[in-house]
């Protein structure tokens, strides 16, 4: 049982730290692609 909630805890933060990435690097390069064509 502890396992498996660790297992779930581990497993969200790996989603959350994903979407970060992923939003953080879509907002980068939108940032970059205005500032380059502007």
């Amino acid at each position: 049982m502890l396992l498996k909630r660790t297992v779930l805890r581990f497993t969200q933060k790996a989603v959350e730290t994903q979407l970060f990435t992923r939003n953080y690097l879509g907002n980068n390069w939108l940032n970059m692609t205005t500032y380059a064509t502007h």
